[in-house]
């Protein structure tokens, strides 16, 4: 059996020299970027779940507040426990 001649078997002599890249002069451009409006509202809504994750769950202010108005007599009023019970039973839906 007679096995002709291929060519060389190394593999790396029929390749060429590596070209050396010329560097690019650096731009005097400044980049962008130009959002499309469904963007900006999405990028917006993300900042709003932000500030409610970082929100207290509770208003201690407003909590004491409430709390000092109604250990004074003055304040508790039958028109003011009428709201007070009106507010608690709209959730409800009674």
């Amino acid at each position: 059996m007679a096995v002709d001649s291929l060519g060389p078997i190394d593999p790396v002599t029929g390749l060429k020299g590596i070209d050396r890249m010329t560097p690019t002069p650096p731009s005097n451009a400044a980049d962008s970027v130009n959002l499309s409006p469904e963007a900006r509202s999405v990028g917006d809504l993300y900042a709003a779940v932000e500030v409610a994750h970082n929100s207290p769950d509770v208003r201690a202010d407003l909590v004491a507040e409430l709390k000092a108005k109604l250990q004074s007599p003055s304040y508790v009023t039958a028109a003011v426990i009428d709201r007070i019970a009106e507010r608690l039973q709209d959730p409800l839906g009674t």
